[in-house]
């Protein structure tokens, strides 16, 4: 089966899959009780779950008023369209794009089982009441899945991150949970998507820097050559790594053959 590639064609898969009664899902959220207890007393989020065959949350914190500025009826009664419609326009594209497909991919490889074990992080702007946007991570745990491994409901976790309120930088992580509360979540998967495509364009000295990797320089060398300290090079190469999504120099090389920068 072709996963779906967009958040829309996602919800419009799903609803075709039985899900069982909204009380079934609140059991097996409690199910994970020792890792929610360990997170709420670190940040007090909000805390929903959804059931994607409905596109409805059939459970919501006191705590999701804070986050929307209206009554909790709207989340509830407006559901996945309600809540999208905070949501920074551009970030619900990557969200949709490359987050989800991300996500689903992940499962699709991963015993459905074992779903409930693994947290999907992502950040992304929501707007303000009184204008402006602020900051959001919403914390994942899919505790529903059909046999095929496709999600069907979400434990999720809403808290906000003072300031960053105007950035487009967008990070995606999947992590495994450990059952010792006093372990926090492993990284399995690390992504960093930009939503404005002008922030993920390299600049001019970043292609310089790119190019003198390529030819195996060390940011000694690289320094000396455009006449800058190892710092700044060392600062070029971490945005690079960022921009590209690419975790070593290898994989710098890689892209900048596939981009065509060599």
């Amino acid at each position: 089966m072709n996963l779906p590639s967009t958040y829309s064609s996602f919800l419009a898969n799903v609803q075709h899959y039985k899900i069982g009664e909204a009380d079934e899902l609140i059991a097996e959220s409690s199910k994970i009780g020792s890792f929610v207890n360990k997170f709420f007393n670190k940040v007090m989020p909000a805390c929903y779950i959804l059931d994607y065959t409905t596109g409805k949350y059939i459970y919501a914190t006191s705590r999701m008023r804070d986050l929307i500025e209206h009554p909790l009826s709207y989340f509830l009664d407006g559901g996945i369209e309600f809540s999208t419609s905070l949501f920074h326009k551009k970030d619900l594209v990557v969200y949709g794009e490359k987050v989800l497909p991300e996500n689903l991919a992940f499962l699709k490889s991963t015993p459905v089982e074992e779903h409930s074990d693994f947290l999907f992080q992502v950040n992304y702007r929501g707007k303000r009441k009184s204008g402006g946007y602020r900051n959001v991570v919403q914390e994942s745990i899919f505790i529903k899945s059909a046999e095929d491994k496709m999600p069907l409901a979400t434990l999720g976790f809403l808290y906000e991150v003072p300031g960053a309120g105007n950035e487009s930088r967008i990070n995606h992580k999947i992590s495994r949970i450990h059952d010792d509360e006093m372990v926090a979540p492993k990284s399995i998967i690390s992504n960093i998507y930009f939503s404005n495509e002008q922030d993920n364009l390299l600049t001019k000295r970043e292609i310089e820097v790119l190019k003198y990797l390529c030819d195996d320089l060390t940011s000694e060398e690289i320094a000396g050559k455009l006449f800058i300290s190892r710092h700044t090079v060392d600062n070029h190469r971490r945005k690079l790594l960022e921009k590209t999504n690419m975790k070593t120099s290898v994989g710098l090389v890689k892209f900048a053959i596939e981009a065509g920068y060599i």
